[in-house]
């Protein structure tokens, strides 16, 4: 093939790639999410201890962090924002600390604050009302004090403690609930707190990843054990409704071989951070609740930054290829419907994330074209807030919080963009272009970045960086 053959045949290909228009059915749901942590005010839990003994990076240097977002108090206002933007989905979830805050006396105690879940069962009827459908965590990240003293997950006690607390709130919330999830991704749950440490209790013990014949550690341990609790909550909700719609939100990432022995890690990693949770519970799910930002580029040394990519502020490598890829592995495998029960990037300046949105649904559209049933997309998150032991420094919202100024809310960019995504239910050229011109302009200006060179610490405040012009959109 002679030179000016070849260029002509690129052209022609990267015509046909970026104006493709991408189409979503008229079945499929948009949403937006939060979670009771990250939102929730007046509370008192692991995750505010864990603030006290000064393990939580760029939270100090907030204005009132302690008070979170107010979604306890004033929902209506993250509500109002939701249907503004004509979402159908709208994620949250529950505080089982603000429900059973002292250990019951056996596992069949239930619910001690009656008046707290009436306030739960107030904000699902309020979105409800709007309008949109509710999916409901029962358990995202949101231990309790006591059952952190019993040893977490690790306890196969917490199989019953966790079943009494969570069939007594469906009993209470399945009138205004449309979702139910259990557990959101638990991998990561039991990764970060039994493994590198950085949330509570803060145990960094490498044993916990051990699966052998004659010894189980914490992680696969406490995978099983939060497995039998969620087959026990499915099987709960079906004898009480069976037309109950649920499932999980699963942690998944494109592990990539990085470096040093990368094959092996990546390998191992797809097996056991991938795959070993939903091979455990894919008997008792109505559909695959997938969450996904992006690829993970592993050694036998950990996570490290690669130039193949860009990363958002919070040091997520991003790749929407690696989405449309894993849709079709996680099909492959379990031939269930998927939810993208979370999707969505940290990027204060809105410099990356509406080119983000775009590439990662049009990965979606794709999937769906090529047979993958995909249900529906919800964004993490609506708006900026408390992300766990990263504090306040990487911003996830569609929508700004102002803390100096009440908590004002502001639109970025990106929210308008959802909305028109969503609206006209395609991305054609016209969104496809606007949204790489504006990407294309950012390369030119500094970016933050809350991670450290070493691609694993927290900051407390970021570090300014170059985005760097790699073309990561997506290729069908």
């Amino acid at each position: 093939m002679d030179l000016k053959l070849f260029v002509g045949f690129l052209f022609i290909f990267s015509i046909n790639t970026f104006s493709k228009v991408y189409t979503f059915p008229d079945d499929f749901e948009f949403g937006v999410s939060n979670a009771a942590v990250q939102v929730e005010d007046k509370t008192d839990d692991i995750w505010l201890d864990w603030v006290k003994k000064g393990k939580v990076r760029a939270y100090q240097e907030e204005l009132k962090p302690d008070q979170r977002l107010e979604f306890w108090t004033k929902p209506e206002i993250e509500i109002e924002l939701a249907k503004k933007l004509g979402v159908k989905i709208f994620r949250l979830s529950i505080d089982w600390q603000r429900l059973v805050p002292k250990k019951p006396k056996n596992w069949t105690g239930g619910i001690q604050e009656r008046q707290a879940l009436e306030r739960y069962f107030e904000i699902c009827k309020m979105i409800q009302d709007a309008g949109m459908k509710v999916m409901l965590s029962l358990y995202h990240h949101s231990e309790t004090k006591w059952s952190l003293e019993m040893g977490g997950w690790g306890n196969p006690q917490l199989i019953n403690y966790f079943g009494s607390f969570a069939n007594a709130v469906f009993d209470k919330l399945d009138p205004v609930v449309d979702y139910w999830i259990t557990f959101n991704e638990p991998n990561v749950y039991l990764m970060f707190t039994q493994i590198v440490g950085n949330w509570p209790p803060g145990n960094q013990n490498p044993m916990a990843l051990l699966d052998l014949p004659f010894y189980k550690g914490i992680y696969f341990k406490g995978l099983d054990h939060m497995a039998a609790a969620h087959n026990n909550f499915y099987r709960y909700a079906k004898k009480k409704n069976k037309d109950a719609k649920v499932s999980i939100a699963h942690n998944t990432a494109n592990y990539v071989n990085g470096g040093f022995m990368g094959d092996w890690v990546a390998s191992w990693s797809w097996e056991n951070f991938n795959y070993y949770f939903p091979d455990l519970v894919k008997d008792h799910l109505d559909f695959m609740g997938f969450n996904y930002y992006g690829s993970e580029y592993v050694s036998l040394y950990g996570l490290h930054f690669s130039d193949k990519t860009e990363y958002n502020d919070a040091g997520r490598a991003i790749d929407p290829n690696g989405l449309y890829f894993m849709l079709k592995q996680f099909y492959m495998r379990y031939k269930l419907p998927i939810m993208i029960t979370e999707n969505g990037t940290a990027d204060e300046d809105d410099q990356i994330r509406p080119l983000y949105l775009v590439e990662h649904l049009k990965a979606i559209s794709q999937a769906i074209i090529d047979g993958v049933p995909v249900l529906g997309y919800v964004q993490w998150s609506l708006t900026d807030n408390f992300e766990w032991s990263d504090g306040y420094c990487p911003k996830f919202g569609l929508v700004s919080v102002d803390r100096k100024s009440n908590f004002k809310r502001e639109p970025r960019f990106s929210y308008k963009l959802y909305n028109k995504i969503i609206s006209q239910r395609k991305i054609d050229k016209f969104l496809s272009d606007i949204t790489f011109q504006r990407y294309q302009a950012a390369t030119k200006r500094l970016r933050k970045m809350c991670r450290a060179e070493n691609a694993k610490d927290a900051l407390d405040k970021p570090r300014m960086i170059p985005l760097r012009f790699v073309d990561w959109r997506f290729k069908p």
